[in-house]
């Protein structure tokens, strides 16, 4: 359902566009700066909003690896210390080589005394012995620090190498998936078709004359074309909600079947409804409601079906791909339509719910999809 007030807000938004060339109209300029403050204002709500998810987050990351670069900094710091003590101590046992170093202060001591050494030798000695028995004591500290870091600092600074490695490992895990291979393909043809509708229908709705339906004014007629493509896709925004609720009972594959099958049957109809702008408005919101309806439910399968360590990754490549997908729906319409006119030029989208509706049933054949049916 979470996701489906995402995807329900994200029609809304992409309808704005509409509505603020419905008010001005003749000012592409302002009406550029107006969408764009937008949703520079939404991005600062959501900013100050949403807090971080319950996985780890790459804030989380960074307190690590500041972590274990304070704990590499004190045990370089301590290994020069000892390095210093060591040199020291091995500056005593040199001169008296076989002997531990305790014994060769205590000989030190013995040699000094029988030749009557003077105070200034003796507190040499002094200070030598106490740089033995700091060098041991440092010697134990940094064993004590060496256990607790566990050098985790040379863990986390992998190289860039190892970094690239593990990237293309879990894309290459994610591609071998079939299950997410599935949750992909579908998504691609979902966006496909959709993002098609929203770029397109308000041309639909000027070439069918709908602006005056809209306005009962000639005069503002563009203006009520705009109007309507906003109205149509604001109005389709709890549809992915609804159909969450559905998929949270009745299985996530059968839901999104049959909103692509509905999908599928208005892109072939809606075409002829351009002589009659009251069932272009009326089926024109039908067909975004039903579109729009299963697009929470891509994202929720591949969260399901994906392997636990490999989820992220399926996720954002599901929803990179996916929009990449999207601008081939965008260009075709306009590619085709003069030529074929508009009833054919939708029909070309129905390529992206029949693409979907194949990845689906082949999911519905996988063993791992048996959770989310």
């Amino acid at each position: 359902v979470g996701m489906g007030a995402v995807l329900g807000a994200v029609g809304v938004g992409c309808g704005i566009p509409h509505l603020v060339r419905s008010i001005l109209l003749d000012d592409w300029r302002r009406c550029i700066t107006v969408c764009s403050l937008i949703g520079g204002v939404s991005s600062i709500i959501s900013l100050l909003l949403l807090s971080e998810g319950p996985l780890g987050t790459r804030a989380e990351s960074s307190k690590s690896c500041q972590a274990s670069k304070s704990c590499t900094t004190k045990t370089n710091e301590k290994n020069d210390e000892y390095s210093s003590c060591q040199n020291k101590l091995a500056n005593i046992t040199d001169e008296c080589p076989g002997m531990s170093i305790k014994t060769s202060l205590d000989s030190m001591k013995h040699e000094g005394a029988g030749a009557n050494m003077t105070i200034k030798d003796a507190e040499a000695i002094k200070l030598e012995e106490v740089h033995a028995e700091e060098g041991l004591e440092t010697g134990r500290r940094i064993q004590n620090d060496r256990e607790i870091c566990g050098f985790e600092a040379l863990k986390v600074a992998s190289s860039w190498k190892g970094v690239m490695g593990s990237i293309f490992s879990d894309i290459n895990g994610v591609l071998r998936n079939p299950e997410c291979l599935c949750c992909i393909i579908a998504y691609c043809g979902h966006n496909y078709e959709l993002f098609g509708i929203w770029a397109w229908y308000r041309q639909y709705c000027d070439d069918s004359r709908v602006g005056r339906y809209v306005t009962k004014d000639v005069d503002t007629m563009e203006q009520g074309s705009a109007l309507a493509a906003f109205l149509v896709m604001a109005c389709s925004a709890l549809s992915p909600m609804v159909t969450s609720l559905f998929a949270d009972y009745f299985g996530r594959t059968r839901v999104c079947l049959i909103s692509v099958v509905i999908s599928l049957g208005g892109g072939l109809a809606i075409g002829d409804t351009m002589n009659c702008p009251h069932s272009v408005l009326w089926a024109g919101w039908a067909w975004c409601m039903v579109t729009l309806a299963d697009a929470a439910q891509y994202g929720a399968m591949m969260a399901e079906v994906a392997p636990p360590d490999l989820a992220a990754t399926a996720l954002t490549m599901q929803f990179g791909i996916g929009y990449l997908f999207s601008l081939p729906g965008m260009i075709i319409i306009p590619a085709v339509v003069p030529t074929v006119g508009w009833a054919w030029g939708w029909r070309f989208l129905c390529v992206g719910p029949l693409v979907a509706l194949l990845a689906l049933l082949k999911l519905c054949t996988l063993p791992g999809a048996k959770r989310i049916q």
